[in-house]
Protein backbone atom coordinates (compact mmCIF):
# COMPACT_ATOMS: atom_id res chain seq x y z
CA UNK A 1 0.00 0.00 0.00
CA UNK A 2 1.13 3.55 -0.68
CA UNK A 3 0.54 5.54 2.52
CA UNK A 4 1.24 4.78 6.18
CA UNK A 5 -0.19 7.03 8.90
CA UNK A 6 1.79 7.34 12.15
CA UNK A 7 1.91 4.09 14.10
CA UNK A 8 -0.88 3.92 16.68
CA UNK A 9 -0.61 2.06 19.98
CA UNK A 10 -4.44 1.92 19.98
CA UNK A 11 -4.72 0.60 16.42
CA UNK A 12 -7.95 -1.22 15.57
CA UNK A 13 -9.74 -2.11 12.37
CA UNK A 14 -12.18 0.75 12.93
CA UNK A 15 -9.53 3.41 13.66
CA UNK A 16 -7.48 2.39 10.61
CA UNK A 17 -10.51 2.49 8.30
CA UNK A 18 -11.54 5.91 9.67
CA UNK A 19 -8.00 7.26 9.20
CA UNK A 20 -7.81 6.05 5.60
CA UNK A 21 -11.26 7.35 4.72
CA UNK A 22 -10.33 10.70 6.22
CA UNK A 23 -7.30 10.82 3.89
CA UNK A 24 -9.43 10.00 0.85
CA UNK A 25 -8.36 6.36 0.39
CA UNK A 26 -10.61 3.43 -0.52
CA UNK A 27 -8.44 0.69 0.99
CA UNK A 28 -7.32 0.23 4.58
CA UNK A 29 -4.93 -2.45 5.77
CA UNK A 30 -3.70 -3.41 9.23
CA UNK A 31 -0.34 -5.11 9.64
CA UNK A 32 1.86 -6.34 12.47
CA UNK A 33 -0.71 -5.35 15.09
CA UNK A 34 0.06 -1.65 15.36
CA UNK A 35 0.48 -0.62 11.71
CA UNK A 36 -2.19 0.97 9.51
CA UNK A 37 -1.78 1.34 5.75
CA UNK A 38 -3.92 3.22 3.21
CA UNK A 39 -4.14 3.06 -0.57
CA UNK A 40 -6.42 3.04 -3.58
CA UNK A 41 -4.72 -0.03 -5.01
CA UNK A 42 -2.72 -3.14 -4.13
CA UNK A 43 0.90 -2.43 -5.04
CA UNK A 44 4.28 -4.15 -5.38
CA UNK A 45 2.82 -7.42 -6.65
CA UNK A 46 0.78 -8.01 -3.51
CA UNK A 47 -1.34 -11.16 -3.65
CA UNK A 48 -4.09 -12.85 -1.67
CA UNK A 49 -2.69 -15.04 1.11
CA UNK A 50 -3.47 -18.73 1.00
CA UNK A 51 -5.55 -18.53 4.20
CA UNK A 52 -7.11 -15.83 6.38
CA UNK A 53 -5.53 -17.49 9.41
CA UNK A 54 -2.14 -16.11 8.33
CA UNK A 55 -3.38 -12.72 9.61
CA UNK A 56 -3.24 -13.75 13.26
CA UNK A 57 -1.70 -10.85 15.22
CA UNK A 58 -3.99 -9.05 17.65
CA UNK A 59 -4.53 -5.35 17.06
CA UNK A 60 -2.60 -3.17 19.49
CA UNK A 61 -5.87 -1.46 20.46
CA UNK A 62 -8.09 -4.56 20.62
CA UNK A 63 -7.00 -8.08 21.56
CA UNK A 64 -10.15 -9.52 19.98
CA UNK A 65 -9.37 -8.22 16.47
CA UNK A 66 -6.79 -9.52 14.01
CA UNK A 67 -4.51 -6.85 12.48
CA UNK A 68 -2.46 -8.77 9.95
CA UNK A 69 0.92 -10.27 10.86
CA UNK A 70 4.52 -10.04 9.70
CA UNK A 71 4.33 -9.25 5.96
CA UNK A 72 0.58 -9.91 6.08
CA UNK A 73 -2.21 -7.31 5.94
CA UNK A 74 -5.86 -7.54 6.84
CA UNK A 75 -7.36 -5.46 4.03
CA UNK A 76 -10.72 -3.66 4.01
CA UNK A 77 -12.23 -1.94 0.98
CA UNK A 78 -14.87 0.75 0.49
CA UNK A 79 -15.32 -0.23 -3.19
CA UNK A 80 -16.17 -3.46 -4.99
CA UNK A 81 -13.16 -3.44 -7.31
CA UNK A 82 -9.74 -1.82 -7.17
CA UNK A 83 -6.54 -2.04 -9.25
CA UNK A 84 -3.62 -4.29 -8.43
CA UNK A 85 -0.14 -3.41 -9.67
CA UNK A 86 2.97 -5.54 -10.23
CA UNK A 87 6.38 -4.90 -8.72
CA UNK A 88 7.29 -1.41 -10.00
CA UNK A 89 10.03 -0.74 -12.52
CA UNK A 90 11.70 2.41 -13.79
CA UNK A 91 9.50 3.98 -16.46
CA UNK A 92 11.44 4.21 -19.72
CA UNK A 93 8.76 4.38 -22.44
CA UNK A 94 5.80 6.64 -23.25
CA UNK A 95 7.44 9.52 -21.41
CA UNK A 96 6.08 13.07 -21.70
CA UNK A 97 7.71 15.54 -24.08
CA UNK A 98 11.30 14.83 -25.05
CA UNK A 99 12.44 13.20 -21.79
CA UNK A 100 14.46 9.98 -21.70
CA UNK A 101 15.49 7.90 -18.70
CA UNK A 102 18.97 8.75 -17.40
CA UNK A 103 19.35 6.36 -14.48
CA UNK A 104 19.28 5.97 -10.71
CA UNK A 105 21.33 8.56 -8.82
CA UNK A 106 22.30 9.02 -5.17
CA UNK A 107 22.12 12.31 -3.30
CA UNK A 108 25.41 13.80 -2.04
CA UNK A 109 26.46 13.32 1.58
CA UNK A 110 25.61 15.72 4.37
CA UNK A 111 21.95 16.19 3.53
CA UNK A 112 22.73 18.13 0.34
CA UNK A 113 20.62 17.94 -2.82
CA UNK A 114 21.53 17.33 -6.44
CA UNK A 115 18.65 19.65 -7.36
CA UNK A 116 18.45 22.26 -4.58
CA UNK A 117 16.25 24.87 -6.25
CA UNK A 118 12.90 23.31 -7.19
CA UNK A 119 11.09 20.60 -5.21
CA UNK A 120 7.45 19.47 -5.12
CA UNK A 121 6.11 17.00 -2.53
CA UNK A 122 2.90 15.09 -3.24
CA UNK A 123 2.20 12.11 -0.97
CA UNK A 124 -0.84 10.97 -2.96
CA UNK A 125 -0.51 11.81 -6.66
CA UNK A 126 3.21 12.02 -7.42
CA UNK A 127 4.18 10.07 -10.53
CA UNK A 128 6.86 10.11 -13.21
CA UNK A 129 4.53 11.73 -15.73
CA UNK A 130 3.25 14.48 -13.41
CA UNK A 131 6.78 15.33 -12.30
CA UNK A 132 8.14 15.48 -15.85
CA UNK A 133 5.23 17.60 -17.04
CA UNK A 134 5.71 20.07 -14.18
CA UNK A 135 9.44 20.41 -14.84
CA UNK A 136 8.85 20.87 -18.58
CA UNK A 137 6.26 23.56 -17.90
CA UNK A 138 8.90 25.56 -16.03
CA UNK A 139 11.62 24.95 -18.62
CA UNK A 140 13.81 22.47 -16.71
CA UNK A 141 15.63 19.91 -18.85
CA UNK A 142 16.17 17.49 -15.95
CA UNK A 143 13.42 15.96 -13.81
CA UNK A 144 13.82 13.48 -10.96
CA UNK A 145 11.59 11.57 -8.54
CA UNK A 146 12.70 10.56 -5.06
CA UNK A 147 11.30 8.85 -1.96
CA UNK A 148 8.06 8.06 -3.79
CA UNK A 149 6.46 11.41 -3.10
CA UNK A 150 9.14 13.94 -4.15
CA UNK A 151 9.66 15.63 -7.52
CA UNK A 152 12.76 17.68 -8.36
CA UNK A 153 13.55 19.90 -11.35
CA UNK A 154 16.94 21.17 -12.38
CA UNK A 155 19.61 21.55 -15.02
CA UNK A 156 21.94 19.01 -16.60
CA UNK A 157 24.88 20.71 -14.88
CA UNK A 158 23.36 19.86 -11.48
CA UNK A 159 24.08 16.18 -12.08
CA UNK A 160 27.83 16.80 -12.32
CA UNK A 161 28.41 19.87 -10.15
CA UNK A 162 26.36 19.15 -7.00
CA UNK A 163 27.97 15.93 -5.83
CA UNK A 164 25.48 13.38 -7.13
CA UNK A 165 26.60 10.00 -8.38
CA UNK A 166 25.19 7.10 -10.38
CA UNK A 167 23.73 4.42 -8.10
CA UNK A 168 22.77 0.78 -8.74
CA UNK A 169 19.31 0.55 -10.30
CA UNK A 170 18.17 -1.64 -7.40
CA UNK A 171 18.65 1.30 -5.00
CA UNK A 172 15.68 3.09 -6.62
CA UNK A 173 12.99 0.82 -5.26
CA UNK A 174 10.03 2.94 -4.07
CA UNK A 175 6.78 2.98 -6.03
CA UNK A 176 5.15 6.24 -7.08
CA UNK A 177 1.92 6.84 -5.11
CA UNK A 178 0.26 8.23 -8.24
CA UNK A 179 1.44 5.43 -10.58
CA UNK A 180 2.33 2.39 -8.46
CA UNK A 181 3.68 0.39 -11.43
CA UNK A 182 6.50 2.94 -11.77
CA UNK A 183 9.50 3.62 -9.55
CA UNK A 184 9.98 6.98 -7.86
CA UNK A 185 13.48 6.71 -6.44
CA UNK A 186 14.19 5.66 -2.87
CA UNK A 187 15.68 6.98 0.36
CA UNK A 188 18.28 9.45 -0.90
CA UNK A 189 17.97 7.95 -4.38
CA UNK A 190 16.46 9.50 -7.52
CA UNK A 191 15.18 8.19 -10.82
CA UNK A 192 16.46 10.88 -13.19
CA UNK A 193 15.08 11.92 -16.58
CA UNK A 194 16.71 14.30 -19.08
CA UNK A 195 15.17 16.16 -22.02
CA UNK A 196 17.22 15.04 -25.03
CA UNK A 197 14.84 15.64 -27.92
CA UNK A 198 14.90 18.55 -30.36
CA UNK A 199 11.52 17.53 -31.76
CA UNK A 200 9.68 18.63 -29.74
CA UNK A 201 12.12 21.20 -28.30
CA UNK A 202 12.00 22.14 -24.64
CA UNK A 203 11.93 25.83 -25.58
CA UNK A 204 10.06 27.34 -28.49
CA UNK A 205 10.63 31.00 -29.23
CA UNK A 206 8.09 32.69 -31.49
CA UNK A 207 9.00 35.69 -33.65
CA UNK A 208 5.67 37.00 -34.95
CA UNK A 209 5.52 39.06 -38.12
CA UNK A 210 2.92 41.37 -36.56
CA UNK A 211 5.04 43.03 -33.91
CA UNK A 212 3.73 45.55 -31.41
CA UNK A 213 4.99 48.97 -30.47
CA UNK A 214 5.16 51.13 -27.39
CA UNK A 215 2.94 54.19 -27.05
CA UNK A 216 1.71 56.36 -24.19
CA UNK A 217 -1.24 54.74 -22.40
CA UNK A 218 -1.76 57.10 -19.48
CA UNK A 219 0.25 59.56 -17.44
CA UNK A 220 1.88 58.06 -14.37
CA UNK A 221 1.10 59.07 -10.82
CA UNK A 222 4.26 57.56 -9.36
CA UNK A 223 7.69 56.33 -10.42
CA UNK A 224 7.51 52.75 -9.13
CA UNK A 225 10.21 50.44 -7.91
CA UNK A 226 7.81 47.51 -8.39
CA UNK A 227 5.06 47.14 -11.00
CA UNK A 228 3.06 43.90 -10.85
CA UNK A 229 0.21 42.62 -13.02
CA UNK A 230 -2.42 41.04 -10.79
CA UNK A 231 -4.82 38.21 -11.54
CA UNK A 232 -7.57 40.84 -11.76
CA UNK A 233 -5.79 42.37 -14.79
CA UNK A 234 -4.96 45.49 -12.82
CA UNK A 235 -1.41 46.72 -12.30
CA UNK A 236 -0.02 47.70 -8.91
CA UNK A 237 2.70 50.31 -8.65
CA UNK A 238 4.74 50.68 -5.48
CA UNK A 239 7.35 53.33 -4.81
CA UNK A 240 9.98 53.64 -2.11
CA UNK A 241 8.01 55.00 0.82
CA UNK A 242 8.52 58.70 1.41
CA UNK A 243 9.81 59.60 -2.05
CA UNK A 244 6.44 60.45 -3.58
CA UNK A 245 3.63 62.80 -2.73
CA UNK A 246 3.30 63.80 0.95
CA UNK A 247 0.82 61.85 3.09
CA UNK A 248 0.47 59.09 0.47
CA UNK A 249 0.91 55.36 0.91
CA UNK A 250 3.18 55.14 -2.12
CA UNK A 251 1.07 52.28 -3.51
CA UNK A 252 -1.38 52.59 -6.38
CA UNK A 253 -3.50 50.33 -8.57
CA UNK A 254 -4.07 51.05 -12.27
CA UNK A 255 -7.19 49.81 -14.05
CA UNK A 256 -6.04 50.30 -17.63
CA UNK A 257 -9.55 49.63 -18.96
CA UNK A 258 -10.27 53.16 -17.65
CA UNK A 259 -7.15 54.68 -19.19
CA UNK A 260 -9.25 57.37 -20.90
CA UNK A 261 -10.24 58.75 -17.48
CA UNK A 262 -7.16 59.63 -15.46
CA UNK A 263 -9.04 60.21 -12.19
CA UNK A 264 -10.80 56.84 -12.25
CA UNK A 265 -7.93 54.76 -13.65
CA UNK A 266 -5.72 55.25 -10.59
CA UNK A 267 -6.70 54.04 -7.11
CA UNK A 268 -4.65 54.62 -3.98
CA UNK A 269 -4.01 51.34 -2.17
CA UNK A 270 -4.33 51.47 1.59
CA UNK A 271 -1.05 49.74 2.28
CA UNK A 272 2.26 51.28 3.13
CA UNK A 273 5.46 49.36 2.58
CA UNK A 274 9.08 50.31 2.08
CA UNK A 275 9.84 48.30 -1.06
CA UNK A 276 13.47 49.32 -1.46
CA UNK A 277 15.31 46.20 -2.67
CA UNK A 278 12.08 44.21 -2.53
CA UNK A 279 10.09 41.94 -4.82
CA UNK A 280 6.46 41.07 -5.49
CA UNK A 281 4.80 37.80 -6.47
CA UNK A 282 1.18 37.28 -7.53
CA UNK A 283 -0.17 34.25 -5.67
CA UNK A 284 -2.08 31.65 -7.70
CA UNK A 285 -5.39 32.10 -5.90
CA UNK A 286 -8.72 33.54 -6.99
CA UNK A 287 -8.37 36.72 -4.96
CA UNK A 288 -5.11 37.55 -6.69
CA UNK A 289 -3.21 38.37 -3.50
CA UNK A 290 0.28 39.82 -3.90
CA UNK A 291 3.16 38.66 -1.73
CA UNK A 292 5.79 41.35 -1.05
CA UNK A 293 9.25 40.43 0.20
CA UNK A 294 10.49 43.50 2.08
CA UNK A 295 13.80 45.25 1.58
CA UNK A 296 16.67 45.76 3.98
CA UNK A 297 16.58 49.50 4.63
CA UNK A 298 15.05 49.07 8.11
CA UNK A 299 14.41 46.05 10.34
CA UNK A 300 10.75 47.06 10.48
CA UNK A 301 10.38 46.59 6.72
CA UNK A 302 12.22 43.29 6.39
CA UNK A 303 10.29 40.09 5.89
CA UNK A 304 7.19 39.01 4.04
CA UNK A 305 3.80 40.69 3.90
CA UNK A 306 0.57 40.50 1.91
Amino acid sequence: MSFQPPQNAQNTIQTCIATCQGQGFNLAGTEYGAECWCSNSINNGGALASADTQCNMACSGSATQACGAGNRLSVYSAVNTFPSYPVPTAKKTNLPGGYTYTGCYTEPAGGLRIFPLYQITDKINNSVDTCLNKCAAFGYEVSAVEYGQECFCGSASDLTSNGGAVAPEADCSMACPGSPADLCGGVGKLNVYTWTSTNPPLYKWNNPTNKGRYELLIGGIVIPLIATLGLNNKVTFMEKYGTGAPNSTGAYELDYSLANDYKKAWRTMHVSSDVFCAANLVLPDRSGRILSVGGWSLESTEGIRF
